[in-house]
């Protein structure tokens, strides 16, 4: 049984050198001034991010075919999994597969404001430094 366990983990990891997209649905996710994102994309909601900070995985579909699957989406940002795992983080596809969308993954390993609000702002920070915008509005 621990095998099945143990392959199932295995199957949910994502390679270091995979790209992934986050979409910055919020007004306070992006810095328009600057062109750049801002840690409330990176925030974790309490009730809304259960499993993790919601991400796409870029071989699937470019930015903006990921962008336009949202009723308004401010900006998509890419990241490298290789550098979110330098920060203590990892990105696991859902496990097993939502077969209506199949590209889907969750940054794991951030704690919620609520519960550590300096880490969640650190790693929140973090994230946005890393990230680039791929297709903005």
């Amino acid at each position: 049984m621990s095998e099945t366990v143990s392959s199932q983990e295995d199957t949910a990891t994502l390679p270091c050198e995979t790209i992934v997209h986050r979409a910055a649905l919020r007004q306070n996710c992006i810095d328009l001034d600057m062109s750049k994102i801002t840690s409330a994309a990176f925030i974790r909601r309490p009730g809304v991010d259960t499993d993790g900070l919601s991400v796409d995985q870029a071989f699937y579909r470019s930015a903006d075919t990921f962008a336009a699957t949202f009723k308004r989406c401010r900006a998509v940002v890419s990241l490298h999994i290789g550098r979110i795992r330098t920060l203590g983080l990892d990105v696991k596809r859902d496990s097993p597969p939502d077969l209506n969308n199949p590209s889907h993954a969750s940054i794991v390993g951030i704690p919620y404001r609520e519960d550590d609000p300096e880490e969640a702002e650190r790693l929140a920070s973090a994230l946005a430094r890393q990230s680039r915008i791929s297709w903005q509005e």
